[in-house]
């Protein structure tokens, strides 16, 4: 911003700055901001929002879901979510359960928010497991670029169960499936087929 005259009357010349394009005088701190100024500091360019978690495949029993975005939706209410995989191996991630008579775990970051009396939290690099007297209720492993996970979740009265090997929702096992989705979270609902959320 150039000076007015009264301003430029009481300063120095010398401790101003002139510029020959605009024939204006101008203090030190505008010179330095100054677009015909060649060693002006440039404005910060507006950075990119970090790149999100790239997808993977989720294994659920016998059911196979392909580019997720490594979040599980179950009846509105989101139960799992990968935070983090490292090139290590390592993995960071979120875990909500229930039982029918209310939450029993609620796990952030792999850092416990609230556990039931009895439940312990064990994070060994690619697993995460919240266990019962040395007894898995939920457990989630990393097999190359696949997360394998396994347990018992309720949500808005939806049961759903996961094993090594099997899938059962609301008591009804869920046939094999092999889905590819659209890099998004996998969602169970009642009634209707293993889906993913829109884009």
């Amino acid at each position: 911003m150039p000076l007015r005259e009264d301003e430029l009357a009481s300063r120095g010349k010398d401790d101003l700055r002139y510029c020959i394009v605009c024939e204006k005088y101008l203090s030190p701190i505008a010179w330095a901001e100054h677009a015909h100024n060649p060693n002006a500091k440039k404005p910060l360019a507006p950075t990119r929002p970090a790149p999100a978690i790239s997808t993977i495949d989720l294994l659920l029993g016998n059911c196979a879901l392909g580019n997720t975005s490594g979040v599980l939706v179950i009846e509105g209410v989101e139960v799992f979510r990968l935070r983090h995989r490292g090139d290590d191996g390592h993995i960071t991630v979120d875990l909500d359960l229930r039982a029918p008579e209310g939450q029993l775990a609620k796990v952030d970051r792999n850092k416990p928010l609230a556990m039931a009396p009895g439940l312990a939290l064990d994070v060994n690099g690619g697993e995460v497991a919240v266990s019962r007297q040395g007894m898995a209720i939920a457990r989630v492993t990393l097999h190359d670029h696949a997360l394998r996970l396994t347990g018992e979740f309720f949500a808005n009265g939806l049961r759903v169960v996961v094993t090594g090997d099997s899938l059962t929702i609301d008591g009804k096992p869920a046939a094999a499936t092999r889905l590819y989705g659209p890099g998004t979270a996998v969602l169970i609902r009642r009634g209707k087929a293993i889906g993913f959320a829109k884009k």
